[in-house]
């Protein structure tokens, strides 16, 4: 159910993320859906920014370049979903920001303003999201260390604003919107069977956020190309090693079967 006003609405379902893990090519085909209204901007990032107290029009432009397309006032937000449906049957609209899984408080920040929401997260073994993730950063400019392990280490000191090696701790950090939504309402789906197998994967998320399961988009092109950093066999078991706890939650806990075929899941 979505909360209307006359300046706007609400979502009725996000895409939380993970980042690196498909969300680009999945709006791509949101957006293709008769169904759907998405903005085009992937990325507003606004329950992020109201859980972190942040404000762009007080940011200078450095600052403001580095959140792109998001938006931090409300009034703005809700206007994102205001699709011109035309002839079209409109029956969910919403969003994808990445940010929204890694950052503190987005979970109740959320629920505050739309506690029946739908969420949806695209999941990757969580060492080759960290090393694609450093090659994104890198070819962006934003990461001026190109070798993997030292980027890692310098990153690690970033504490809960770093992006390798912690936003691969899935468990962690779904375990509060798992409080505050219930698992009913979070379906989580492994980026290969999104970019492999998208016959199997859209039919679970159209169905979960409540429209037509058997449209069929055409699939998204990768929009960014990046080459990994060659990271040794010995960091990679050591990653391997270090998210096989959170890894054996994810499976336990919530359920999901497709990191069993991940590293961190004792694969060799």
């Amino acid at each position: 159910m979505t909360v209307e006003t006359g300046e706007g609405r609400w979502p009725t379902f996000l895409v939380i993320g993970a980042a690196r893990a498909g969300t680009t090519a999945l709006h791509g085909m949101l957006r293709q859906h008769p169904e759907v209204c998405l903005p085009v901007n992937k990325e507003p990032s606004f329950f992020a920014m109201r859980a972190a107290g942040i404000d762009l029009s007080v940011l200078d432009p450095a600052a403001r370049l580095k959140w792109g397309g998001a938006v931090s006032d409300e009034a703005g937000y809700r206007a994102l979903f205001a699709c011109e449906a035309g002839e079209r049957v409109v029956r969910a609209w919403g969003e994808c920001s990445p940010v929204y899984m890694p950052v503190s408080g987005v979970a109740e920040a959320i629920r505050s303003a739309v506690p029946a929401v739908r969420l949806i997260a695209v999941l990757r073994d969580p060492v080759e999201r960290a090393i694609s993730h450093h090659a994104h950063n890198v070819r962006l400019g934003v990461e001026t260390e190109a070798d993997f392990v030292v980027a890692c280490e310098r990153d690690s000191e970033k504490g809960e604003h770093a992006e390798y090696i912690r936003q691969g701790l899935y468990a962690a950090l779904l375990d509060p919107f798992l409080a505050a939504f219930g698992r009913e309402a979070l379906l989580l789906l492994d980026h290969r069977e999104l970019s492999a197998a998208p016959e199997i994967a859209l039919p679970k998320i159209f169905a979960h956020i409540g429209v037509d399961p058997w449209f069929r988009p055409v699939q998204s092109e990768r929009v960014m190309v990046t080459e990994p950093a060659e990271v040794k066999k010995e960091f990679r078991a050591w990653m391997s090693e270090y998210f096989r706890a959170d890894t054996a939650r994810l499976i336990s806990q919530y359920g999901f079967e497709g990191a069993r075929l991940w590293s961190s899941a004792g694969r060799r």
